[in-house]
């Protein structure tokens, strides 16, 4: 019985450690409506055809994350696993940066709620990203 205690005490403490050092992990797919709704706080649609269209690139988007690791997924091309790094993060912002080879900038991601948002700097609005439900 004591071994049986011990054993899930160990276990315990190694989950608590383990979602402590994993900020990002599972499945996120872009989120139209949010993603949207930012972009019309600063932008103008002409007509129907445009939303509908930003709509589907919005929605067609879905980053897979390990610990260190993240690969993305648009319109059926799947990238390869890239290592990644958490440099920064507090209680609302996760802030990663990409291995030495990849020319890219760091990448900021706020939680709100389940979501997270990453600005599309050149365009100024947010892209939104929710938890992929299993």
């Amino acid at each position: 019985m004591r071994a049986l205690v011990a054993i899930s005490i160990f276990m315990f403490s190694m989950s608590v450690w383990a979602d402590t050092e994993c900020v990002l992990n599972g499945s996120f797919k872009g989120n139209a409506d949010k993603t949207l709704a930012d972009y019309m706080l600063n932008n103008t649609l002409s007509s129907t055809d445009s939303k509908r269209a930003l709509t589907e690139v919005f929605s067609s988007v879905t980053h897979e994350w390990r610990c260190s690791e993240l690969r993305s997924w648009h319109s059926g091309y799947e990238t390869s696993w890239e290592k990644i790094t958490v440099s920064q993060t507090d209680s609302q912002t996760v802030v990663v940066s990409f291995s030495k080879n990849r020319k890219q900038p760091d990448l900021k991601l706020i939680f709100e709620g389940g979501c997270y948002k990453k600005l599309v700097e050149h365009k100024n609005f947010y892209e939104y990203f929710c938890p992929v439900d299993d």
